[in-house]
Order: structure tokens, then sequence, then C-alpha cells
């Protein structure tokens, strides 16, 4: 099982616009019979050590090609316009993935 996690920073006051639209896309997803791999999502923010400006939305995936399905769905037409909701919040240069294995 794998933990792929998109993380980005917002400007100040924006974190619950974003974490709003990040869920709403995370749960259509989660839910599309094109993107089967997504078992689980989750939206975290900074709290205590990161700051409260750093978003997170992790996808629990059984596999790499799973995640890949996801990446392919993110750019299709049905999933444009959280991406055009979401990008003005996203501070330009901060976002990365990052794909964490789970130790059982």
């Amino acid at each position: 099982m794998l933990v792929c996690r998109w993380e980005f920073q917002v400007p100040f006051g924006k974190q619950g616009e974003a974490t709003s639209i990040a869920k709403e896309w995370s749960a259509a997803m989660a839910e599309d019979d094109e993107v089967p791999g997504i078992s689980a999502f989750r939206v975290v923010v900074g709290h205590i050590g990161p700051s409260p400006a750093r978003v997170a939305v992790e996808w629990d995936v059984a596999t790499l090609t799973d995640w890949e399905k996801g990446m392919e769905a993110v750019g299709k037409d049905r999933y444009q316009a959280w991406s055009k909701k979401l990008a003005p919040l996203v501070v330009p240069g901060s976002q990365r993935w990052e794909v964490w294995r789970k130790v059982d």
C-alpha cells in the first residue's frame, strides 16, 4: 500500500477555501470508476511544527499504476473545474508530490 501525498502552500487566510476544494476534488476522484485504485483519501494541514499555510492531500493506493491512473484523470475535462478553482490559491513553486510506502 502506498500513500501518495500532494503538498502545497496557500496564502494567509485561504486554508479553509483550499481544503474545501481539495476535499471535493479527492472525493470525486475516489468515487470515479476510472480511478479504481484510491482506497482512501484525506486532507491535512500544518498545525504544530509545519506552517498552517501547508496543505497536503493524501491518497491511499495499492500500486504506482493506480496513482498514475489518478494523475491521468486529473487532466481530464471533468476535473478541470476543481483545478481552476484551486490554482489561484496555490503559492507558485510550492507544490510537490511524495510517494510513501506503508509498513504494516
